[in-house]
């Protein structure tokens, strides 16, 4: 699969997840995809794969995604940058028998 082909797949899955109905709790939002625990693990592991940077040029400009792993593995860290949205930062962790992401932007 190519680079483009893989980071277009990379913000469906961000997209996908963070459109998920949100709770609000202190100054951030979590948002939680339920799966059954035999698919939490592996699609956590699918995500992992997604380590390394991820460029895109679009029309509005160029879209830089960097995937890092931390904690041990145990979770995945996504810097996302674009010229019209600056930078957000997402955090994929399993939590039980689900992946769980919590996304920090601008929109607070």
């Amino acid at each position: 699969m190519n680079s483009t082909r893989r980071f277009v797949l990379a913000l469906a899955v961000a997209s996908a997840l963070t459109c998920v109905p949100a709770r609000t709790t202190h100054a951030h939002t979590e948002s939680a995809v339920q799966a059954p625990s035999s698919n939490a693990s592996a699609t956590f592991d699918k995500l992992k794969t997604l380590f390394g940077t991820w460029e895109s040029d679009t029309p509005k400009g160029k879209i830089i995604a960097k995937f890092e792993l931390t904690s041990g593995g145990t979770a995945l860290l996504e810097h996302l940058s674009s010229p019209w949205d600056g930078e957000m930062i997402t955090i994929y962790t399993l939590d039980g028998d689900r992946v769980l992401l919590t996304h920090y932007c601008h929109g607070g």
